[in-house]
């Protein structure tokens, strides 16, 4: 029972971050720190739950995250959308 009130409010993060997503308020960089976020807080073990969580799929999920593992002064041109998001996780 104690237990369950975790799942609520991982429940309530990942109905907040799909919001978010969809209103496209974030940006790739954003979507991964909050991935990062939401797996932590979610006691995800791997890429997979998190996206069904999410709604979304694995790469999608992997992507974002990978992003946030390049060096932060990176991170300003796949923001604006200069670098497309595959291209900077090849880097």
């Amino acid at each position: 029972k104690a237990h369950r009130p975790a799942q609520r409010g991982v429940t309530l993060i990942e109905l907040m971050f799909e919001e978010n997503v969809q209103r496209s308020s974030l940006d790739p960089i954003d979507e991964g720190l909050a991935l990062k976020r939401l797996r932590v807080a979610g006691h995800y073990r791997s890429v997979e739950p998190l996206a069904a969580a999410v709604h979304r799929s694995k790469d999608w999920v992997s992507d974002r995250i990978a992003l946030t593992d390049l060096p932060e002064e990176s991170w300003e041109p796949i923001r604006r959308g200069d670098v497309p998001i595959r291209d900077a996780v090849a880097l």
